[in-house]
């Protein structure tokens, strides 16, 4: 993974961006302090959310996606303490950002996500906006995030299990759910569903 800096798609490897999509791809690096992601899409109108409440973001409206256990590689299939979850979108044309924590070590902002068949809780979902950079050229999206605001711990030569991925949507509704790795999530008609962290399909992230 490249050290990527600015919106300068160029700077990243042309022969190293990971398929989200037919028309998505993505690539991942750390400048040393922030994790950096940037977005090839074919969805210049991503970015477009109508959340009244901050914690439904990902159910909506789009955005960018991303999954991590900052613990490292562990391949345990359920959600643990270090699982985290960022959605990145805009909202009345500024930045949206929030960060979940299906299981903290200690709970803060709990909420919980429920339908008529079946309910799920977060010991901790926080706006994170201030925290993160956002640039977009067309399709083209750059994020950026502090590493010790995911939990990770001078990441070089490790590996960390995760996921990246895109919602789509109609503006206010999400419509599609498209990853990296997980072609098993996909649903949009449930929001439990939706927010529920599914590490068992998450893949492997190795920084150089």
């Amino acid at each position: 993974m490249p050290k990527g800096k600015g919106m300068d798609f160029g700077s990243w490897p042309a022969d190293q961006w990971a398929p989200i999509s037919k028309g998505s791809s993505f690539q991942m690096g750390t400048d040393g302090q922030k994790l950096v992601v940037a977005y090839r899409t074919d969805q210049p109108q991503l970015l477009q959310n109508a959340a009244t409440e901050f914690p439904f973001a990902f159910t909506q409206g789009g955005g960018l996606d991303l999954m991590l256990r900052s613990t490292g590689e562990s391949d345990a299939r359920t959600p643990a303490v270090g699982d985290v979850r960022l959605f990145v979108t805009k909202r009345n044309g500024q930045l949206l950002a929030v960060l979940y924590k299906q299981r903290a070590s200690a709970a803060k902002n709990r909420v919980t996500f429920a339908s008529p068949v079946g309910e799920v809780t977060f010991d901790d979902v926080e706006d994170v906006s201030r925290f993160v950079e956002l640039s977009a050229k067309g399709g083209d999206y750059q994020l950026s995030i502090p590493l010790s605001l995911l939990g990770l711990n001078s990441p070089g030569g490790k590996a960390y299990r995760g996921d990246v991925g895109m919602v789509l949507s109609d503006g206010s509704r999400a419509r599609a759910r498209m990853y990296w790795h997980n072609k098993e999530d996909s649903m949009t008609a449930d929001v439990p569903s939706e927010a529920r962290l599914n590490p068992s399909q998450w893949g492997l992230f190795r920084f150089p």
